[in-house]
């Protein structure tokens, strides 16, 4: 996978230049198809055939904080970083990030970042367990610590939660079991899919030890800003809104949305950009 084919979706020349690059040259990408196939989610989301870019919450925030977690473990880290799943379609080894050590896998994530209240937060730990077990396509890779990552991008309201509150919330959430597709999963199957449950809010990194059908001791940490995450006032999200807005409404008109989507940005077609978008102060 070229760097080239990379950038050509990469949304702007900002996150092109701060993540997307490094995580290429880091050469600890194990699968950079997997990165094209995220980076082609994010571009589209910009370029939507209705004409109007989404919105920075839910589905595009968390495929933003899988690549940001890939440039956090690998870049920052020094892990190799799987994107996705790998293997035969009925045995695929993954999750949305997967953390090597040489060619040992150590870690599976399943992230979810929502901007909605605790209902919906207990609801993304509930389908992020869910994926856990396998059920929704990728399998955790057998003796790797298996951890739900909760990004709530309402950086105001749950900012002063403490952590017995969440214990109480990820209990919940667990309890609930999965029946919202199939196959379903029985609360004690989530339990038994899943060695932790990381909460991040603005401050604070709260991660539940699950097991034995339990939510065990929690961990505290503080928030690492350079390694990325996408809260609602985060650096990602202001630069969202200066593409959808500023740059968007001034530039719309100039280009045609469904060969930009298409073929991304560069690739020399008609009525497409030559050039990502920059901000020059992001």
């Amino acid at each position: 996978m070229s760097l080239d084919e990379l950038k050509k979706f990469s949304v702007s020349r900002n996150f092109f230049l701060q993540v997307v690059k490094p995580l290429h040259e880091s050469r600890k990408v194990k699968n950079p198809e997997g990165l094209l196939d995220l980076l082609k989610k994010v571009h589209s989301s910009l370029w939507q055939l209705s004409g109007y870019p989404e919105g920075f919450s839910g589905a595009l925030a968390g495929t933003i904080q899988e690549i940001l977690d890939g440039y956090k473990y690998a870049v920052k880290l020094g892990y190799n970083v799987q994107f996705g799943a790998e293997g035969p379609k009925k045995n695929q080894i993954g999750g949305d990030t997967v953390i090597y050590e040489g060619d040992k896998v150590i870690r599976t994530t399943q992230f979810k970042a929502t901007a909605s209240g605790i209902d919906e937060i207990e609801k993304h730990i509930t389908k992020a367990a869910w994926q856990l077990t396998g059920a929704g396509g990728e399998t955790p890779a057998k003796g790797s610590i298996r951890c739900v990552e909760v990004i709530v991008q309402d950086t105001e309201n749950f900012a002063s939660w403490p952590a017995p509150k969440w214990a109480e919330s990820v209990k919940h959430a667990l309890d609930q079991g999965y029946d919202s597709q199939k196959p379903s999963r029985s609360k004690d199957e989530l339990y038994a899919a899943t060695d932790f449950v990381i909460i991040c809010t603005k401050t604070t990194r709260f991660a539940f030890k699950i097991g034995g059908g339990e939510v065990g001791e929690c961990t505290l940490s503080a928030i690492v800003k350079e390694h990325g995450y996408v809260f609602g006032k985060s650096g990602f999200a202001n630069h969202w809104q200066w593409l959808t807005n500023d740059w968007w409404s001034a530039n719309k008109a100039k280009y045609d949305i469904k060969t930009t989507r298409d073929h991304g940005v560069g690739s020399k077609k008609p009525k497409t950009p030559d050039e990502l978008p920059f901000q020059p102060t992001a």
